[in-house]
């Protein structure tokens, strides 16, 4: 008897729009491979090489990519294909000092009732 498996990939772009800051966050990229109604973890490590208290925001954004090529960035939660709702940030904001680095859990809890593929792109933007 054929077994169907409903394997979804899903896959956070993370970009740091942090001008002219010294950070490293890695992975650079996140996939998730779930099955309906299951979750995960991954952690993303964002570090500070400055020499100063620098605090960060995480938000989750949406994009779309046009036919010829342009990314556009847009508000989590604004497309078919958003990430925003399957996804938990653990802490959203974090104040590092200068050659310190943390964690953050990125926990997905995917929808039992939509199989569509999601995506999206997490922001490391400096907070003033």
């Amino acid at each position: 008897m054929k077994r169907n498996v409903f394997i979804f990939v899903f896959a956070l772009l993370i970009s740091a729009s942090l001008m002219a800051q010294d950070f490293e966050v890695a992975p650079a990229r996140l996939a998730f491979s779930v099955e309906p109604g299951e979750s995960q973890t991954r952690v993303v490590t964002i570090r500070n090489h400055g020499n100063k208290v620098e605090t960060v925001n995480l938000q989750l954004n949406d994009f779309i990519t046009h036919r010829d090529g342009r990314r556009e960035t847009l508000s989590g939660g604004s497309t078919r294909h958003s990430i925003s709702n399957w996804v938990n940030l653990n802490p959203t904001f974090v104040e590092l000092q200068p050659n310190e680095s943390k964690n953050i859990q990125v926990n997905l809890i995917s929808s039992t009732d939509d199989h569509a593929a999601k995506w999206g792109i997490l922001s490391f933007v400096s907070a003033v």
